[in-house]
């Protein structure tokens, strides 16, 4: 069977607000998350999954700093089930640009 790869993108528009970057439809896996300052500061960052049904928040990475023309990569794969939301919140209106590969549906 095929893999079917995905990508999503976000970039937050206001500070300190949580931004739903991708809801899980099935059982999926997330396989690259990159983050880059565009701003003319330094920012900082924290990426989550909400657990599905509950107000769990699992952190990969948390109050990060990106330095000024610099991006960050959180290593690893992270295995989704339906309904798990992954979010991100930064310090810097308009100054994240967010990517997320993901493969869609990794098992029935």
């Amino acid at each position: 069977m095929a893999q079917d790869f995905r990508r999503h993108t976000a970039a937050p528009t206001q500070a300190n607000t949580t931004t739903s970057v991708y809801t899980a439809d099935s059982n999926d896996c997330i396989v690259g998350i990159h983050g880059a300052n565009v701003a003319a500061t330094q920012i900082t960052i924290s990426v989550w999954v909400r657990l599905s049904g509950t107000s769990t928040d699992m952190y990969l990475i948390k109050d990060a700093p990106i330095p000024v023309g610099s991006s960050l990569s959180i290593d690893g794969k992270f295995n989704v089930a339906s309904g798990d939301i992954l979010r991100v919140s930064t310090n810097t209106a308009n100054g994240l640009n967010l990517f997320v590969s993901l493969v869609d549906e990794i098992s029935a």
